[in-house]
């Protein structure tokens, strides 16, 4: 059942019939633009959102930004511990 929900993961993001440069420095806001577009494009399968931390721990970049979470599972917004 993983192999087939990985596939599944990994057509969504192949289906924009865009490709991500691999081999180049993405910034930010591309990266960014990148998590939102695979959320929208496989909204049952992922979940976007910024992991927010009080200032001074961890869950900032170093700039100061809020961390992007993209979590891929068949039930994305439900914390499945071990799976």
């Amino acid at each position: 059942m993983r192999g087939h929900f990985i596939f599944a993961c990994l057509l969504c993001v192949l289906a924009s019939g865009e490709a991500f440069e691999v081999a180049k420095h993405h910034n930010y806001e591309e990266v960014v633009a990148t998590l939102q577009e695979v959320n929208q494009k496989c909204p049952d399968i992922t979940y976007h959102y910024k992991l927010r931390a009080p200032e001074g721990q961890v869950g900032t970049t170093w700039q100061g930004r809020n961390l992007d979470v993209l979590v891929m599972s068949d039930n994305p917004k439900e914390h499945e511990p071990r799976k």
